[in-house]
């Protein structure tokens, strides 16, 4: 599944998910609202027709209010006593989501907002019910859905948070697919007419679940750039040249390897949403959309810019840069050859920094460079993700091959053949790949084994630092009910306590109703756990 990281741009509002674009966290994908979404109005039509849609965005000139520093969406109701009028969100770009694990849950935040001068009618006369459906792969044939009923009454117009688990839903019509998600559809109506009234969405979060997430590391380990600390809560990864940043599941943030000027002195918090790592300096992102920097900071690489509008990092040698909601992209650091310079105009969806040249991709996808760059910059126009080594870069193409320039003293730009790739990353000589399958493939330089990657094929995550590598690898096990990648003991211990209680019914949904989903835990659910019992000693020798 090829996915074009978006950034927070205009007409965007997040969306979080399992799986991993780039860096990101594993959970996080943006989708660009103005491509998603479908509007309808009753019928039998799937088309945009009648209501009206407004994204509204701080880099939007003509707003209804300005009080949100991220965004929304407006959907304007349509006067009926029927809940016809919908918001839909189309997750057929990004391919189906697997939301079949008993602790799925969706979160949005919703407000309903009266429009003060045409209506004068009280508050809380709408609410809002929701749908998933499950579609075939063109994304046009209906095959089933999930109904919930109404999750959210408006009472006034401040932002309410609404969690919803997706377990609890039920089928109502043709053959649902919990494993197979493709769209979601929230509805909202104005049933006593009488003026304006519109639905506000911001904030939409998918979590299909938990499954650990475990780091790994290979290559040199003199610094103890390797020494994994210990946890299975990693979602992302930022390899500096002799250290590390980890993003937990929490949003706090973890830092090893050496610790020169401080750079593995993370702040405190867990409000983090993406990481990146120099030369003995670090960076975060938090979900206000402001910066942090710490460590070395001698050409003022720590030193971020103001402001609560950045959407994505990234961390050179010595120099930094950050995407911005409308595209455009600040730079700051050492700047001896313009490559801290903020590049012209906006538009663009990704940044990647190297030695002493910076990259960044259009959202036609086209690349720009400057600074001191590699030379032979490709000029297609079908890339939708870079990544920038110390004198090397790579892009990857929509249909899953990788591209690669400069320096090739290590064979680091000698990519590998095929167009299944995902996710790219590149470390001071040599570069890392992760494939559709979940398996990764390094070349380059290989002075301390950093491109001899595990065996295995659940990675989600890679990073590449001077002269070693990182992945995270989600362990697959259903039966691993004690979430560290294991069967053992402690795992039989839960399933035991859980098949006593089955009968009972109070505690559905039983993570260790493991092969049917009933609520019951039977000898079907046995055998699927004395299968991964069996089969897995250690979490790269599992599979599913």
């Amino acid at each position: 599944m090829i996915l074009r990281y978006s950034g927070m741009v205009c007409f965007s509002i997040g969306l979080l998910l399992s799986q991993s674009v780039l860096s990101k966290p594993v959970h996080l994908i943006i989708i660009p609202m103005d491509q998603q979404i479908n509007l309808g109005q009753g019928g039998t039509s799937a088309s945009p027709n009648g209501d009206t849609i407004y994204t509204i965005d701080p880099c939007d000139e003509i707003e209804f209010r300005s009080d949100e520093s991220h965004g929304y969406v407006r959907h304007h109701l349509h006067d009926a006593g029927t809940f016809h009028t919908y918001v839909d969100l189309n997750l057929a770009g990004i391919g189906s989501v697997d939301l079949s694990r008993p602790d799925a849950t969706l979160e949005i935040d919703l407000r309903y907002y009266q429009d003060p001068i045409t209506n004068s009618n009280p508050y809380n006369e709408s609410n809002v019910e929701m749908r998933i459906y499950t579609y075939e792969d063109d994304d046009d044939t209906y095959k089933g859905r999930r109904y919930f009923g109404s999750i959210y009454e408006a009472q006034n117009d401040d932002w309410d948070h609404v969690t919803i688990p997706l377990a609890a839903g039920l089928e109502d019509g043709g053959i649902f697919e919990p494993n197979n998600v493709s769209r979601i559809r929230f509805y909202g109506n104005n049933p006593y007419g009488g003026g304006d009234d519109y639905l506000d969405y911001k904030n939409l979060i998918i979590n299909p679940g938990w499954l650990p997430l475990i780091p790994v590391g290979w290559g040199d380990n003199t610094l103890s750039q390797t020494d994994i600390p210990a946890g299975n809560d990693f979602v992302a990864l930022a390899a500096g040249d002799y250290h590390n940043l980890a993003l937990r599941y929490d949003g706090s943030l973890t830092a090893w390897g050496d610790n020169q000027d401080g750079c593995n002195q993370v702040p405190q918090g867990n409000d983090y949403f993406d990481v990146a790592a120099g030369c003995y300096y670090s960076l975060a992102l938090r979900t206000d959309g402001t910066l942090a920097g710490w460590g070395r900071d001698n050409y003022g690489q720590t030193t971020v810019p103001a402001g609560n509008d950045y959407s994505a990092l990234a961390a050179g040698y010595e120099h930094a840069l950050a995407l911005k909601y409308d595209g455009s992209v600040v730079g700051w650091g050492r700047n001896d050859y313009g490559q801290a310079d903020d590049p012209c105009g906006s538009g663009y969806t990704a940044v990647a920094a190297g030695n002493q040249f910076s990259l960044a991709l259009n959202s036609d996808g086209s690349l720009i460079s400057w600074g001191h760059d590699p030379c032979n910059l490709p000029s297609a126009e079908n890339f939708v993700a870079i990544a920038a080594g110390y004198e090397h870069a790579l892009a990857l193409t929509e249909d899953g091959s990788i591209i690669g320039w400069g320096s090739n003293q290590y064979q680091q730009i000698e990519v590998p053949s095929g167009s299944d790739f995902i996710a790219i990353t590149a470390g001071a000589y040599h570069s890392l790949a992760l494939k559709a399958d979940g398996s990764v493939v390094a070349w380059g330089r290989n002075n301390h084994g950093q491109t001899v990657v595990p065996d295995g094929n659940n990675f989600k995550v890679i990073a590449a630092g001077h002269d070693h590598s990182l992945s995270i690898f989600q362990c697959p096990l259903s039966a691993d009910l004690t979430a560290d990648c294991l069967v053992d003991y402690d795992d039989l211990q839960t399933f035991g306590a859980q098949w006593l209680a089955s009968d009972a019914f109070v505690n559905c949904p039983l993570s260790a109703d493991l092969a049917d989903d009933d609520c019951h835990i039977t000898l079907a659910d046995l055998a699927l756990f004395t299968r991964q019992w069996l089969q897995c000693a250690h979490p790269l020798d599992c599979s599913p």
